[in-house]
Order: C-alpha cells, then structure tokens, then sequence
C-alpha cells in the first residue's frame, strides 16, 4: 500500500467500534493523520453488519491457520472480533493427520475446535475427501501388490527403520537454535540465516538401495537439500539431492541408491528459508525382491473404502460434534469434457483429465472407488459419524467463469444429481471457491460480473445451500499484468473494494434467504511474499499489519447492502 495507515491499528486499541480494538501487539508513536483512509475508523467489526442483511443467521466466515488461532494472538483476535465462523486452511485434510504408516493424530484439530467453540465461533471443516493433500504414500500402501508364495518376483520396499518424534526424544542437533517439539514434530523455524539441521542419525546400514519417506510440512514451498552420509572424512559416502517441502503436510520420498554401508546420518539443509518446518517421521526403507500378486479391483476398493471409514470416523470423533458443515468432497470437477456427454468428466489420474505430475503427487479416490460411489461412500460415512444435524457441502472452484459460461457450475450441478440418484444420498449445499481477480480492463471485469450473476442465479435454482466459501482477490491491471501488494495505487484499491461490494451484495440479492448459508474470507490479510497462495498479492482485507484497506469497507457495504 503506498499510503501509511498505521494509525488505524492505534486507535483501534482505544475505540471500541474498531474491528481491531482486540488485537494486541501494535505501538504506534503519534503518527500522521492520513484523510485517505480516516473513513474506514467509523465501521463497526463485520460482524455487526449480519444484522443489517435480510439473513441475520448467516454464517460469515475467515480462513484460518488452526496453529495461529491455537495461540490465542493475533489471529485469535482479529477472527473472534469480526466473524462468526472460521475454517481451517490445512489443520482438517488427511494427510495433515494421517502420516505413511496410516498412523493419525488429532491434536491439533482438537485443540483448534476446542478454542474456536469456547469462543462462541462455529468451525467450518475442510474436507473429509479430496485427491490434494493426501497421504499418498499409505493410500498407495493400502492397495500395493499382495505378498504371496507362488507369484512373480518382483522389485518392493520393506521397512528398516522409523524415526518418529512423538516422545520428545530424538537424534539430532540444529545449526544455529534449538527447534522444540510441536504437535510430536520438529518446529523449525528458519530465521533467513543459513541453516540445516540433523534430523536422523546412527542409522546402521547393509549394502544396498534404500529409499527415505520423510512425513514433513512447511508454511511455504520451500526448496531443500537432503543430504545422507556415513562420515565425514575422505572415504566417507555422501548422497545428497534436492526436495521440495510443501505446505501441508505431505510425504517426501527420497531415493539412496548403492548405499556402501555403515552408519548414516540424515541432514535437511533448508538454507535461508524463512519458512517454519515441522518434522513428524522419517522412514528408511530397503529395495527387495517379493513375490507379490495385484489386488483385483474390487480388493482395492474394498481396501480403500475402510480407509475412508476409519478416516472419517477418526476425524469426527475428534470434533466431538462440534463441527456442523463439511466439505465433504472437494474439487471433484474437471474441466475437460472426454466422453462427449456436455458435461466435465470428474478429475482422474487414469482416464487423463489431470497431468502426469498430479497423478503422481495426488491421489484419486474416484479411480478406485468410482465416480457415484466415491462422494456417495463420503456422503454416507459423513452422516453416520457426525453429528445428526450435519450439513455437507460439495465445494469446488471456477463456478463463476466466464469463458466456459458457468460450465463447471453446470457440470457439478448434474454430477449432483446423479450422486443423489440413489434415492439414499443428500448433498444439502453447494460451495463456491471465488478466487476472483479484480481487471482494471473494464470489459474484461464486465464479463466476469456477468459471469458472477450467473453463477448465483444457477446456484439459487438448484435448490441447495449456497455457501462462498475461499473469497479472496488478486488484481490485474489494464495492460493484463498481476500487481504486486506494494505497486496497487489508490484507483486499483478502490476498483478491489467495489468488486468485494459488488460479490458480497449480490449473494444476498439474488439467493433466497433459506439457501443462505454464508460467506467465507480467505485470506483476513494480504499474501505474504513468502506465501505458498497468491505470494505478494492485495488478496485481504488487512494489510499485513492488520490495517484496514478499502477492501474492508467494501466487505462491509456489502454486507449492508448499499
């Protein structure tokens, strides 16, 4: 922003009528009265502007870090002061619970429902079933080849070694800091320095080839060196290659052909990295011979239906009632049309509607399970485990493009139907990821608020609730070039505030009341450069000092219907 509006945090401390009047930490010495942005003190928290819209019930939700909220600062504030619902960004996916030995821990999806309800908040969860963000290495586990006396020799991996992190007590030093144990991982938090850290050590060895599968996350992509070695002087054998460190939890496999023998030590070197890594487990394992036979299809997805049902039991037990709304499947469409029917074909690693690279780092339910049975099975493990009243959403992203004329909305809508075909599943919402972007073209953003109507007049004839559920925003300037946060002038934040106006008031004018679920901001603040989503883009209502921004005012005229 080029335009100081530090005061806004100040008074916010002193004025009860401040969104931010709860959120701590800022000191600010007299600074300049700035009249661009004096008008966004008068607004009340958003919150307070629900009652105002025909639907006072509606839910008006944030995307939240659950370890940020845990903490009971910043966030923690800011969240409780403005909404009345928040949603976890990664905290509720499988893979953030469940490692490569299938192993789950909930702790901090405990923790975080726990804090959010005491509060008085209400907890979206996101999601029971998705292809990103799995434990790809377990799920592959589950229907890998059967072991077997009499079938063909074949090349497979058997465990030698796991170094987990849950007790406390573990084989390494860091260069530099001391990282504490979080949530039973590592908590490395990289200061920009350089660093690296031992994260395995003493691992005996025989001649051979090996593999590491390292259960790791990072609040940014991050691209590391993985060095293993057996000494450190002339003779000593070092393998070393490069890994990328994903946000979310996510399982690394890293590959140690010709081991020598001996003893070997695991390095991560994340370098100058600013992100904070958590380590939870790594597992060594041996190339071997096995005389193995496929699984049938059917076996397979036998298999990976009780993989569903011990997942979904296990996360609903763990919200103990207390989350109401799911996504209960997420991101299911495709944009690609390959049987010729007029509707998008659901995303599949097998029938081509996804590239290599993802059906190789994703994993898709629905090849295994089936296009109707795949959301009917989480459909139907979802109401058997939560609680009665549990509402479930199918929740998916470009529903408002305009090149396609609201295709994929169309799309979904008839998938809908045919999962509810069987007379036994319900769906009872449908949501809207609008990851929107703001053209300063005004014919472009013409198009795209044609666009926008449309979606919402589709979404309020198919009967079902309607949820905006990732809103958040990037901006595109009259030659079609993305704008930084720190080059959006005056004009351009004003066009941001008026789209975020326009979306917010046309939700509720064109849905009916009772199919009015609510509205979720993703991004409270502006990207970081550093973000693995939209780095250094004006996605927030706050800048990155929790400040309001024009876009804070249009939120809430919108909310207010003006």
């Amino acid at each position: 922003m080029n335009k100081s509006i530090l005061f806004i945090a100040a008074t916010a401390l002193m004025l009860s009528a401040c969104a931010d009047d709860n959120v701590p930490g800022f000191s600010v010495d007299e600074p300049a009265y700035d009249s661009a942005y004096a008008y966004l003190n008068s607004y009340a928290p958003l919150k307070e502007y629900l009652a105002q819209s025909k639907n006072p019930n509606v839910h008006l939700g944030v995307g939240t870090s659950a370890s940020d909220y845990i903490k009971k600062g910043v966030v923690y504030a800011l969240t409780n002061s403005n909404f009345t619902e928040t949603e976890p960004g990664n905290a509720m996916k499988m893979a953030s619970c469940v490692n490569a030995d299938g192993d789950m821990n909930f702790e901090t999806v405990e923790n975080y429902v726990n804090a959010a309800t005491d509060a008085g908040l209400s907890v979206y969860g996101h999601t029971l079933a998705w292809h990103s963000q799995q434990p790809v290495a377990y799920l592959n586990k589950c229907i890998a080849d059967k072991m077997t006396s009499d079938g063909p020799a074949v090349v497979g991996w058997t465990d030698v070694k796991k170094t987990t992190y849950k007790d406390g007590k573990f084989p390494y030093y860091p260069m530099g800091c001391e990282p504490p144990v979080i949530d039973g991982s590592i908590h490395f938090v990289g200061t920009g320095n350089w660093s690296q850290f031992f994260c395995s050590q003493g691992n005996s060895l025989e001649a051979g080839d090996y593999r590491a599968v390292i259960h790791v996350k990072s609040s940014a992509q991050v691209n590391a060196n993985f060095v293993v070695q057996n000494g450190w002087g002339g003779d000593a054998q070092k393998i070393q290659g490069n890994i990328t460190l994903n946000e979310g939890w996510s399982d690394i496999v890293f590959e140690m052909p010709g081991v020598k023998g001996g003893n070997y030590d695991m390095i991560i070197q994340p370098g100058t990295a600013k992100a904070t890594i958590d380590l939870q487990s790594i597992t060594i394992q041996k190339k071997v011979l096995l005389n193995v036979q496929p699984q049938t299809p059917e076996e397979k997805k036998d298999t990976l239906t009780k993989a569903m049902d011990r997942w979904i039991k296990g996360m609903m037990e763990a919200c103990q009632g207390k989350v109401k709304a799911w996504d209960v499947v997420n991101e299911a469409i495709s944009g690609q049309d390959k049987d010729g029917d007029g509707y998008y074909d659901l995303q599949s690693a097998t029938r081509g509607t996804v590239s290599k690279d993802d059906a190789k780092n994703n994993f898709y339910w629905q090849d295994y399970l089936g296009d109707l049975d795949y959301v009917r099975t989480a459909v139907r493990l979802a109401r058997q485990y939560g609680p009665k009243d549990v509402k479930l959403f199918i929740n998916d992203y470009n529903l408002e493009s305009d090149w396609d004329g609201n295709k994929k909305l169309k799309s979904l809508i008839h998938w809908i139907q045919l999962w509810e075909g069987d007379g036994v599943t319900k769906i009872d919402g449908i949501g809207s990821q609008m990851h929107i972007t703001c053209y300063m073209d005004k014919q472009v953003e013409g198009s795209k608020k044609n666009a926008i109507v449309n979606m919402f007049k589709l979404l309020a004839q198919s009967g079902k609730l309607v949820r905006i559920s990732e809103l958040d925003m990037c901006l595109v300037d009259k030659d079609g070039k993305n704008v930084n946060t720190a080059d959006v002038t005056e004009e351009q934040h004003h066009a941001m505030a008026d789209l975020y106006k326009f979306v917010v008031s046309k939700y509720f004018e064109i849905i009916p009341v009772a199919q009015q679920w609510g509205i979720c901001q993703w991004c409270a603040t502006d990207s970081p450069a550093n973000s693995g989503w939209l780095a250094n883009s004006p996605t927030g209502l706050w800048d990155l000092n929790y400040n309001r921004k024009h876009t804070y005012a249009g939120f809430a005229d919108g909310l207010q219907g003006k």
